[in-house]
């Protein structure tokens, strides 16, 4: 980046340079020095314009400016405009108490008309070079920009689209490099998910069959500790199962309409599995709602299972939807959040009293109600009194 830098200093230098000669090299050729003057010789004889005269003034009576002072102790010749059109020449007489003034004689107007063009002009090329420096800048930096935001909706392997000559090919070519890691890293964890939720299965399969076999041989404690110990780890791969699917979700994620009463009737036969003690009720008002049923599907799922860890005997599923978005909230009558968790949604984050799961639920949760654009609130069940988790979106339906 450092190389970029001096590079482009370098130009910049060169440029202004280039620029600030050429124009030099024009007003030397259209404004002679100070000390040489051009008359108009028109000016001069024409009737209604009046001769100029050769006077001598006292040295003490010309007030002048340092510079110009230096000029006229040197024997220079100096020109002062006493109104708009009549201009003095003076110089030092042998007597350098007196000063030979020569005047009125009549302005020409080429300094005034040409000078503003050439200002113009001059600090318009530098402005043009300044732009010729900056654009391709924020040019490869808005491409850079775009690259990233569609990164960061779908991670893949990239390729540069900068130039090596560009300013910021440096930082393009880490971006490039660090994106390229991360898409293995999140291919790795893919793998990894699958092989820890389909490949488990197996080996605990033939665990089980092989505790089922030796029932005889051990004693109860030892059976009940070794089926827990197995339903851990079916737990966890069921965890990772529904992690795996949450990454195949997030590119393949469609929203459309959906009937509230449709859509629940379909969830209630996934929750059959749950303790006869533990009632379940699903509500819902309005008639559809915009969102992912897929995804939603997985929520809903991991709530109640969530709340079916610590509900006493109750769990509720309401889903809600009007003109200004929709709603899903899944409350419980157990002990709730014991305190503010600010860090719960995160993954792998559980709280005190949970000592079963996995913290994978809720992080699997705010995951899909970010692609909602919905915001996830976690607190205590006003009705039940136990814990409540809500999502709320803006969305509304087509």
């Amino acid at each position: 980046m450092q190389q970029q830098f001096y590079r482009l200093f370098l130009f910049l230098v060169l440029s202004c340079a280039l620029v600030i000669w050429s124009f030099s090299q024009i007003v030397e050729q259209l404004y002679p020095e100070h000390n040489q003057y051009m008359l108009n010789i028109e000016s001069l004889i024409a009737p209604e314009h009046p001769l100029p005269s050769r006077s001598l003034i006292a040295r003490n009576q010309l007030a002048l400016p340092e510079s110009l002072a230096n000029l006229l102790e040197q024997g220079k010749t100096i020109a002062l405009a006493h109104d708009a059109t009549s201009l003095y020449y003076y110089q030092l007489s042998a007597d350098p108490t007196q000063v030979v003034r020569l005047g009125p004689l009549q302005k020409t107007a080429q300094t005034e008309d040409v000078m503003p063009i050439l200002l113009l002009a001059f600090y318009g090329c530098l402005t043009l070079i300044a732009i010729m420096l900056i654009w391709p800048v924020f040019r490869d930096l808005q491409r850079l920009q775009k690259t990233a935001i569609e990164f960061g909706e779908n991670p893949q392997h990239l390729t540069l689209n900068i130039s090596k000559h560009s300013a910021i090919y440096p930082l393009a070519k880490a971006f490039n490099k660090v994106a390229n890691q991360i898409v293995n890293l999140v291919d790795l964890h893919k793998a990894l998910s699958k092989i820890i939720s389909h490949e488990v299965r197996t080996p605990l399969a033939r665990m089980r069959f092989a505790l089922a076999l030796s029932q005889q041989q051990l004693a109860p404690q030892y059976q009940q500790r070794l089926n827990a110990d197995l339903d851990e780890i079916e737990q966890l791969a069921t965890s990772y199962l529904s992690f795996a699917k949450l990454e195949h979700l997030q590119h393949e994620k469609t929203l459309q309409p959906v009937l509230l009463v449709e859509f629940i009737e379909k969830l209630r036969p996934r929750f059959t599995h749950l303790p006869p003690a533990i009632r379940l009720r699903f509500s819902s008002q309005g008639e559809q709602a915009c969102f992912d049923p897929a995804a939603i599907s997985i929520v809903v799922q991991n709530l109640v299972t969530n709340a079916a860890r610590f509900a006493k005997q109750q769990i509720e599923v309401q889903l809600t939807a009007d003109d200004q978005g929709w709603s899903l909230s899944v409350e419980d009558d157990g002990p709730g959040f014991l305190q503010s968790t600010p860090d719960v949604l995160k993954a792998f984050k559980r709280q005190q009293q949970d000592d079963k799961g996995f913290g994978l639920g809720l992080y699997i949760v705010s995951q899909i109600a970010n692609w909602h654009q919905a915001q996830v609130q976690v607190k205590q069940s006003a009705s039940l009194g136990g814990a409540a988790v809500s999502i709320s979106t803006q969305l509304t339906p087509p």
